[in-house]
């Protein structure tokens, strides 16, 4: 299985995942608002606010998250302003919860 992730190329996350060649996708729960905006700025810390721990693969997993997917990633292609990279799934974790939803400029959350 595979996951794909697109970075700006002007972001500061992109030299580092270069280099590891690794990316863990976050699922945030409901109550995660706020950490949603957080990785969604320009900010240069983006983890000095969050809570997090490390998945088996060295990787950040945030406290709170509903799930988590760890990648190597096998491919990257240039695309505009942007590098796509392509991950081969290594790892999936499952922690609980229901998870947020960012659809059309708004946040929601999914019908019990």
């Amino acid at each position: 299985m595979q996951f794909l992730i697109s970075v700006d190329r002007k972001s500061n996350t992109l030299p580092v995942l270069k280099a590891t060649r690794r990316f863990c996708i976050n699922f945030l729960s409901k109550e995660q608002r706020d950490v949603c905006m957080t990785f969604a700025s320009k900010a240069d810390d983006k983890f000095a606010s969050v809570g997090y721990h490390l998945s088996k693969m060295g990787l950040p997993v945030i406290d709170g998250s509903v799930s988590c997917i760890n990648c190597d990633v096998n491919s990257i292609i240039p695309s505009g302003d942007h590098e796509i990279m392509i991950g081969d799934v290594r790892d999936i974790e499952h922690f609980g919860g229901e998870p947020l939803i960012h659809f059309k400029r708004a946040f929601h959350t999914t019908v019990s």
